[in-house]
């Protein structure tokens, strides 16, 4: 018997896990997936033969971080047609830009004013969020992220033309937290208050009943666009499955300072096309991304 063994960080289910159990299903190969809790329903939808486990080890092998992308998606590895199994499952009055965000503690405060004064000025200093430091004590920044300053902004321009929907973590059972931290900003909050124009995971989740599944709420929502801005991570993987456009953003605090800044797989057309034909796009600043949505999606409709 076949063995999906999935112990490891998110992104790997997305790019290994899900495509393995998927081609075994799709070929009647007798299999058998070991997957984390939370992820049970996410793989029972290419499974039939689903086996929870507890177990965590973080065991990322580095050749997924390559431009070409590992040996093994060249072989017993068939991505599932995800948006296919979910398009119409939510429809809009207008066609949607997809958020998929998350404020990750990534660099030191330290860090960031090692950065400012090495790389001015080619860095935007209001793309770094800062949480609560009485909860932060290491003095953690998210800056491979979409700040609220940028949500705004992206609202204000768009949403008559577009609907825009937002996805962040929700802190449930079926949310698979991991090792790397994790901010609560309070998004969903500044959502409602300020732009309740925009559609949220969390509004989803109350309106179905699908409060115990935060995944498949994400391939739902993901499902409707063709246009996805998503972030280096689990995330991009996810939305990689999706079509269309995927705009990876990752931060010039990231690209220049951090040795994983220049991963392969995060990169313009890489590996991560193969997921669903998607149109692999990286970016690094937030007025890029405006201008490439201008060009691109408002000049194109």
């Amino acid at each position: 018997m076949k063995k999906v063994n999935e112990t490891t960080e998110f992104g790997l289910d997305m790019i290994r896990g899900l495509p393995q159990a998927y081609h075994y299903t799709k070929n009647k190969i007798n299999h058998q997936c070991i997957v984390k809790r939370p992820l049970e329903q996410m793989y029972k939808l290419v499974s039939d033969n689903v086996e929870v486990t507890d177990k965590f080890n973080i065991s990322n092998p580095t050749e997924i971080y390559e431009y070409e992308g590992p040996t093994w998606i060249k072989k017993k590895w068939t991505p599932p047609p995800l948006k296919k199994m979910f398009k119409d499952s939510i429809t809009f009055d207008k066609p949607t830009i997809v958020i998929n965000n998350k404020f990750a503690g990534e660099i030191t405060e330290k860090m960031v004013e090692s950065y400012q004064n090495k790389f001015e000025p080619d860095l935007e200093y209001d793309a770094i969020t800062r949480p609560e430091y009485e909860t932060n004590r290491r003095n953690m920044v998210s800056v491979n992220s979409y700040s609220l300053t940028f949500i705004s902004e992206l609202v204000k321009r768009y949403s008559d033309k577009f609907k825009i929907i937002y996805i962040s973590p929700i802190f449930n059972d079926s949310y698979f937290k991991d090792h790397n931290i994790v901010f609560r900003v309070d998004d969903f909050e500044y959502l409602e208050k300020n732009h309740p124009e925009v559609y949220t995971i969390k509004q989803f989740l109350e309106e179905t009943d699908l409060t115990d599944d935060y995944n498949i709420a994400q391939f739902m929502l993901e499902a409707t666009s063709d246009r996805h801005l998503t972030l280096v991570g689990g995330n991009c993987k996810l939305s990689s499955y999706f079509g269309g456009d995927v705009i990876i953003y990752m931060s010039e605090f990231w690209r220049y300072g951090n040795a994983r800044g220049d991963r392969g797989i995060f990169k313009t057309d890489s590996w991560l096309k193969h997921l669903s034909g998607a149109n692999i796009i990286q970016m690094n600043t937030y007025n890029d991304i405006l201008n490439y949505i201008d060009e691109s999606w408002v000049e194109g409709e």
